[in-house]
This record gives structure tokens, C-alpha cells and sequence, in this order.
């Protein structure tokens, strides 16, 4: 599967604002559910970058 110019860009955004750092994974939900495993604040980030 070959990923799309616009979705290397979303990655660079995110990455470059550390975002990566944010995520949180099942696994992290498991240990306290306090943790969002649909990572809102991403999906957040996501909608504001403009190209």
C-alpha cells in the first residue's frame, strides 16, 4: 500500500510538533483509563493543520 503525499505531510506536522509523544495506545489505557486511546487531542491537531 503506498501512503499519499497528504498523509506524509500530516505525519511531518505532527511529527515536528511532537505529537508522537502524545500518543497513547491501548496498552496505556489499560494501565489507567484515564488515557484517551482514541487520542482526541491528535484528531484535534489534525483538523488544524492547513496546507
Amino acid at each position: 500500500h503506498i501512503v499519499g503525499d497528504e498523509s506524509r505531510l500530516y505525519a511531518l506536522s505532527l511529527l515536528k510538533r511532537n505529537q508522537h509523544r502524545q500518543l497513547v495506545d491501548f496498552d496505556n489505557h489499560l494501565d489507567s483509563i484515564s488515557n484517551d486511546w482514541r487520542n482526541p487531542h491528535i484528531q484535534n491537531e489534525l483538523q488544524s493543520i492547513s496546507f
